[in-house]
This record gives structure tokens, C-alpha cells and sequence, in this order.
């Protein structure tokens, strides 16, 4: 895939960039960061004005990135087909570009004569914009599509409260960069250590039922309500962390091709973390996925992924279902009695489970992960009606 030479969006130690701070850039399919100095890492998103970019303090390192099965992936030759486009000249600033022992004010030096950047900005055009090291983006060849969300390090998230706790109308945002963003579209599935992302919803031994809001923009936290419009809990406490994987949906109208002929609950997949550490509601982890149990919920397939946080003590030694009744003696069987019947006390009849009750192993789960983020992407790009009127923002 050849690259060709896109913008700058800063160059230089000082504050300022090329374009005007209300101009958007359309971040392409591939992107080189450059490490000049301790700034925050951030997300690029589809498209980033150059007062964003700025005012985010991007952290730029030199890597060519590619999606590749919902994941980023480093493409190393690229830099060398970059190189093959550029005239000798420029060929040669380009490698001293690269290299890590440039000195930072000769590889900006580079980066000007390579963009035909200026070497000043007008006073106009600093105004509010702090200082920050080079960025450079680069665009594949006609035809490429551009990234919806390309994340090139972990982001630090926050949450951001609304309303008061204890209210029909409290919510909980998640953050990134001071931002808003979605839980169930903002976050990626997969991270680069083969790891999913765990979006926690409920704090292991509490009983309030707060969920994803599938239907509102952003997607904040909110507590559940019973058919008398009050607010949720649980009759017993919620044994273990529990919460949802992003991008993933279950589609009422399809039905898994593990457990054919009953379709999905409209929610995104549910994945219950036995790390024995409690986790806030609203925080991000990464997880190992160890297995999954089918509950049905009368006509609907709601799957439960089992997995345990990568930084648990237990971690090292889980790695299949095999190993979690090896280590926790009993602990499938707790899970699949307490979702078989916490919903006894409201007068409901008891969940049902596939498979004689038992969880699926590793391979399977990764089946059901697969499947249900083919659906969540047929959904996001409108291939997949959106009947149910569910915010994809």
C-alpha cells in the first residue's frame, strides 16, 4: 500500500500548526507518531481540527498501523515504501526522521523541509495552544478508507457524573481526554496483548443493577428500573465484577451458530470477571477470556463470557475453563445457580442454561466473540437494520 505524504498537524517546539485551528484533517488508514517528548498519549479520531490536536497534546511515535481482525497491527515495511516515493533528498531526511538518535530540533528541522512547513505561525493562530512536540500524518492511496477509531496507545479514561446518585436520572460518562465517549462503540474489543476490553457496570458485591444505556448518546451508566418505574437491586449481592465487552452485540434476529435457534437479547456481551477484587462501575480493564455459559433467558440467548482481570494475582494460572475448576474449586457452578436463579424473588421462572448447564471452553467463547462483533459492526454500518433504536453514537 503505498503512502503518500498527507500534513502536519504541529511542527516545532512552539504552539501553533499549519492550518487553521477550525480546519479538519481526515485522519487516514495509517498513522506515524514520533516520541519527541513525555506528552500524554491520545486518540485520533476520524476526522481532528488542528486546535484538538493540539489542545490534546497528541504523543507521536514513528509506527505504521493497519486494522487487521478488529485489532491494529504494525506494518513494517512501510516506512520503506514511504521512502521509495520521496526524491533522494528527501529520502534522506525521512531516514534521519526515523532514526531514535536524531536529536529532536533536527528531525523538526526535517519535518519542516520534508512538509514545507514554516518555520513561524502568526500570533493569531497560537492563541490557547500550548506547546508540543511534531506530529505527522500520512494517507494511503486512492480508494483507502479512513479509520472510525484508531487508538495508538492505552488512553487513561475518567468518569463524569451527571444528576444525583440515587435518581432515576443519575448517569455515569466515561471520559478520554476530558471527552465524553461511548462504552460499547468508543472502546476496542481486543488490545494489542490478545486481551479483551472490560467495561465494569456493577461492583462485585453490590445490588444495584446499573447498565450501559444501549439507547442513549454516549451511552452512559444508569441504574435499571423494575416495572413499577423504581430503581433495581438485586435480591443478593452481585458475587463478582460484572459488565460488558464493547463493540459486541446479540442480535434478537440471528441466532448463534453454537446454540442454533434462539436469538439474541439486544444488548452487548455480557461477561462476568472472577477476579476476587472488586472494580469500580464506569472503570476499563483488560481481561483474559477463559470460557462462557448460555443462559437463556426465556427466548433470548444471553451469553456470559467468564473471564479474569490480566493483573490478578490468579491470572498466570488461568488460561481455560479447565484451569478455573482446578484453581476455584466450585466457582462455575456458583456462577451458573446464581444466574440461574436471581430472578426468583421477583416471581419469575428460573433462567435456563445450554450445553447440560455447563460453560463452553475458551474456543468456543472466542466463537461467540467473533460472532457477536460481526453483528455490532453489521449493525454500526447500518448493513443491519436498527429497529430497536439503539444509539450508535
Amino acid at each position: 500500500m503505498a503512502m503518500d505524504l498527507l500534513k502536519s498537524v504541529s511542527i516545532g517546539r512552539f504552539g501553533g500548526a499549519k492550518v487553521a485551528r477550525n480546519a479538519s484533517i481526515n485522519v487516514p488508514k495509517a498513522v506515524l507518531k514520533s516520541a519527541l517528548s513525555g506528552v500524554p498519549a491520545a486518540t485520533l479520531r476520524n476526522t481532528v481540527s488542528a486546535g484538538d490536536a493540539a489542545k490534546k497534546h497528541l504523543e507521536l511515535v514513528f509506527r505504521v498501523f493497519e486494522e487487521s481482525d478488529g485489532q491494529l497491527k504494525s506494518i513494517s515495511d512501510e516506512h520503506d515504501r514511504i521512502k521509495a516515493s520521496l526524491s533522494s533528498a528527501q529520502s534522506y531526511k525521512w531516514d534521519e526522521v526515523l532514526d531514535p538518535l536524531t536529536p529532536p530540533e533536527e528531525r523538526n528541522s526535517n519535518l519542516t523541509e520534508l512538509l514545507g512547513q514554516p518555520n513561524s505561525v502568526p500570533a493569531q493562530h497560537q492563541e490557547g495552544l500550548p506547546r508540543y512536540a511534531s506530529a505527522l500524518l500520512v494517507s494511503p492511496s486512492k480508494g483507502e478508507d479512513s479509520f472510525t477509531d484508531i487508538r495508538l496507545d492505552d488512553p487513561i479514561y475518567t468518569t463524569r457524573p451527571e444528576g444525583q446518585p440515587g435518581t432515576l436520572i443519575y448517569r455515569t460518562f466515561l471520559q478520554e481526554d476530558g471527552s465524553d465517549v461511548s462504552p460499547w462503540h468508543d472502546l476496542p474489543l481486543y488490545n494489542d496483548d490478545g486481551t479483551l476490553t472490560f467495561f465494569c457496570e456493577i461492583t462485585q458485591d453490590t445490588t444495584a443493577k446499573f447498565e450501559v444505556a444501549t439507547a442513549e448518546y454516549s451511552n452512559p451508566v444508569k441504574q435499571d428500573v423494575n416495572k413499577a418505574h423504581e430503581l433495581r437491586h438485586y435480591h443478593s449481592p452481585m458475587p463478582w465484577n460484572y459488565g460488558m465487552l464493547p463493540q459486541t452485540w446479540e442480535d434478537p434476529a440471528a441466532s448463534s451458530s453454537i446454540l442454533p435457534g434462539i436469538g439474541g437479547d439486544n444488548d452487548p456481551v455480557d461477561v462476568v470477571e472472577i477476579g476476587g477484587r472488586p472494580m469500580p462501575s464506569g472503570a476499563v480493564f483488560h481481561v483474559k477470556f477463559l470460557g462462557a455459559f448460555a443462559m437463556i433467558d426465556g427466548k433470548e440467548l444471553d451469553w456470559k463470557i467468564i473471564c479474569i482481570n490480566r493483573d490478578s494475582p490468579l491470572a498466570a494460572k488461568l488460561d481455560t475453563i479447565t484451569d478455573v475448576e482446578r484453581e476455584m474449586p466450585g466457582e462455575l457452578e456458583k456462577i451458573m445457580q446464581w444466574f440461574k436463579t436471581y430472578k426468583l424473588p421477583d416471581g419469575k421462572p428460573e433462567n435456563s442454561f445450554g450445553f447440560d448447564e455447563k460453560p463452553v471452553d475458551r474456543e468456543l467463547a472466542r466463537q461467540v466473540i467473533s460472532e457477536t462483533h460481526d453483528a455490532y459492526k453489521a449493525l454500526k454500518s447500518g448493513q443491519r437494520l436498527n429497529g430497536a433504536e439503539l444509539s450508535l453514537r
